[in-house]
Parts: structure tokens; sequence; C-alpha cells
């Protein structure tokens, strides 16, 4: 998922690490399908 563009960005509690874009941290009680989407994000 290395795409800097997305640093920072949140869907539900998941959120790309604003340092490393290829980490996903769960940043408020983050749900699977928060993660599932926050992956498939528009770019």
């Amino acid at each position: 998922m290395l795409v800097t563009d997305l640093k920072g960005e949140k869907v539900g509690g998941a959120m790309v690490s604003t340092k490393h874009p290829n980490f996903i941290i769960n940043s408020n009680n983050a749900s699977a399908e928060d993660v599932k989407a926050l992956r498939d994000y528009p770019t």
C-alpha cells in the first residue's frame, strides 16, 4: 500500500501512519471493516 499521498488519512478508527505510510494505526478502536475501507481508499 505504499502510497505517500495517504499519510494521515483516516477511515473510522484506522489511520495511515504519518511517519511511514506502509503502516496502519488503530487510532480509535478500528474495526476490520475500517482497515479494509482504508486499504481500498481511492487515491
